[in-house]
């Protein structure tokens, strides 16, 4: 009976973290204008921002990370705890890149900020950016981001 009550808490708690756990598309139109799709987790809640990609292994090719404000703000990252090297990329509400932080170094404290306020921020492996030919003039649409949370 104990055994059942186990097993019962351990599929109720795993579905409750999955549950926690957003993934979808996300379509960003590059400098070239070609369409480049990315596997995002979405990151909304201060916890999951906080946790972001701290103690992962690697991050998949065409995988990341969306980090969704609820309003508009200056953010700021740091590599502290992240063990991959990352591309940072601040998007503005309207879509529009804001700044691209490429190659970031691992366990580093250095402060990575946006230049102004931002909407978004979406970490994706290192080298990425420039290999998908995503720049200043690229555009992520958030709107269905942003009518789903």
């Amino acid at each position: 009976m104990l055994i059942k009550f186990f097993l019962l808490f351990l599929f109720l708690y795993n579905n409750s973290v999955f549950a926690e756990s957003y993934i979808k598309n996300l379509e960003i139109i590059n400098d070239t204008g070609k369409l480049v799709q990315y596997h995002v987790e979405i990151a909304k809640t201060n916890e999951e921002q906080t946790k972001g990609l701290m103690h992962r292994l690697d991050l998949k090719k065409n995988g990341g990370m969306l980090f969704l404000f609820d309003t508009e703000k200056k953010a700021s990252f740091w590599m502290k705890d992240t063990l991959i090297a990352l591309d940072i990329i601040f998007i503005n509400k309207n879509g529009s890149i804001n700044k691209i932080h490429n190659n970031t170094r691992p366990k580093s404290l250095k402060r990575i900020k946006s230049k102004g306020e931002v909407l978004a921020v979406l970490e994706i492996n290192a080298g990425e950016a420039i290999k998908n030919n995503i720049g200043y003039r690229s555009f992520i649409d958030l709107e269905k981001f942003i009518s789903s949370y």
